[in-house]
């Protein structure tokens, strides 16, 4: 702890080295843009987070002033007690004999107010640059837990999350209430009243306890029964609906995908179960709503599986008519939603129909040089071509990179948790990862979007 001339207690820093100063004396701080903040405590404690910017410069060469060290970036957290030594900073580099002099008025821990830096070379004065002091009343060395409920959490808000464990966990606590939501959902959303097939009208049902423990409400007026489960990819499933919720919950939560490995881990069943589970929730509920799309749209095929042909040397590109790898082709609306599909070619007689029906007509589309879409512009479309074969990736606002966007998504999440899906299944799979990228940015939870879905798709 020090004091300057004038009564002030301030805070003696020690940089280390690395630019040289010539002639002691001549050379000056000039372009100091710090970003500085002095937290002060009651107890003597203070902290000081500051990020400066600064060259040192020859204020008496000739003609004009020269840079006598690089640009000096000062990023740093410092702590320490007023009633301690000095303290002393260790950068990544600093000033030889620099000393920066924080000197605090009003005098620390009574309020807040304006301090100074000063800074000087080898005891000459340079500059005096202020910074806002900011009292606080609690030690900065304490780390305190925020003002919450630990026996309630709740989602912070800034989280991505639009739906947590402790959420799902709150509302389906057991198979019980996964009935009643698919009840609900399906038949009745005040949980009493539904359409009743036989009476061909709105009557009240009840469900009552039986020893087949039917899942089921039946009508009060003319005891028709109504099965939430039945149509469903739930319909004649032995597994829980607890662990089926908590599955989709699982696949709608993670962005690369589950293996069905991990799934019979977290669910405790076995693996045939899991892996039927995750089958029937991604082939027939995460399918594509088949949307036309309209005004710029991006085409493109990948390949994927398979071993490439010795034939071909390994080169990348292409794989020719002899490849087992499984082809797919796709197409996305900028700012909006993706689709791909499986396919036997990329011939044009085979993309064309898909794009004939899922793009409207006077859409811009982007794709890449094969020759597969020359006859796009015939069609009507607005067509432009990016040339890859002439390294070419972005031509103005003509690119598929978008859509290389989403097959790196794919094909990473395909490596690393699935290591390898076989031609048959692939399409399942797609459904997955186009699912989750088309429902991305909704405000509602993709569980909840995924659920409502579960309760009026039916499925064989």
């Amino acid at each position: 702890m020090n004091q300057d001339p004038s009564g002030n207690r301030f805070i003696t820093a020690i940089l280390s080295t690395w630019a040289g100063v010539t002639d002691e004396g001549r050379a000056a701080l000039k372009n100091v843009m710090p970003k500085l903040h002095c937290y002060l405590y009651p107890d003597g404690h203070y902290a000081i987070d500051f990020y400066a910017t600064i060259w040192v410069m020859d204020m008496q060469a000739e003609p004009t002033p020269r840079i006598l060290g690089s640009r000096f970036e000062l990023p740093g957290v410092a702590m320490g007690n007023f009633k301690n030594d000095p303290l002393r900073f260790d950068g990544r580099g600093g000033l030889h004999h620099q000393t920066m002099l924080v000197t605090i008025d009003p005098v620390p821990g009574i309020e807040s107010g304006l301090g100074w830096i000063h800074l000087s070379l080898d005891g000459s004065p340079v500059s005096s640059l202020p910074f806002d002091v900011i009292v606080h009343s609690k030690d900065p060395r304490r780390i305190e837990m925020p003002p919450v409920n630990r026996k309630n959490p709740t989602r912070a808000a800034s989280s991505e999350s639009t739906f947590s464990l402790m959420e799902f966990v709150r509302a389906y606590p057991d198979d019980e209430s996964c009935l009643q939501s698919l009840w609900r959902n399906r038949y009745s959303p005040d949980g009493t009243n539904a359409q009743c097939p036989r009476c061909q009208e709105v009557r009240m049902f009840a469900r009552y306890e039986t020893k087949q423990q039917r899942q089921a409400w039946n009508c009060t007026h003319c005891g028709e029964y109504l099965y939430p489960t039945a149509g469903t990819i739930f319909h004649k499933s032995s597994t829980s609906l607890h662990l089926w919720f908590y599955a989709m919950y699982l696949m709608t939560s993670t962005r690369c995908g589950i293996s069905a490995k991990q799934l019979e881990r977290e669910l405790g069943v076995t693996y045939k179960t899991a892996w039927r589970m995750a089958h029937r929730i991604r082939t027939y509920l995460m399918t594509t709503d088949g949307e036309p799309m309209g005004g710029t749209v991006e085409m493109d095929e990948t390949y994927i599986g398979g071993r490439r042909s010795i034939k071909r040397g390994g080169r990348r590109g292409r794989p020719g008519p002899d490849s087992n790898k499984a082809t797919v082709f796709g197409m996305v609306e900028r700012q909006g939603n993706v689709m791909a599909v499986t396919v036997p070619n990329v011939k044009k007689a085979t993309l064309m129909p898909h794009i004939q029906e899922r793009v409207l007509p006077a859409s811009i589309i982007y794709t890449d040089e094969l020759r597969s879409y020359n006859p796009l512009a015939k069609a009507g479309y607005h067509h432009d071509r990016v040339s890859h074969s002439e390294h070419v990736y972005v031509s103005g606002d003509v690119h598929t990179n978008t859509i290389e966007g989403f097959w790196s998504l794919m094909k990473r999440g395909i490596d690393g948790v699935y290591h390898a899906v076989s031609a048959k299944h692939l399409q399942g799979y797609l459904n997955e990862y186009t699912w989750r990228y088309n429902h991305r940015s909704d405000e509602r939870a993709q569980f909840e979007t995924l659920l409502l879905r579960a309760a009026r798709t039916p499925a064989p």
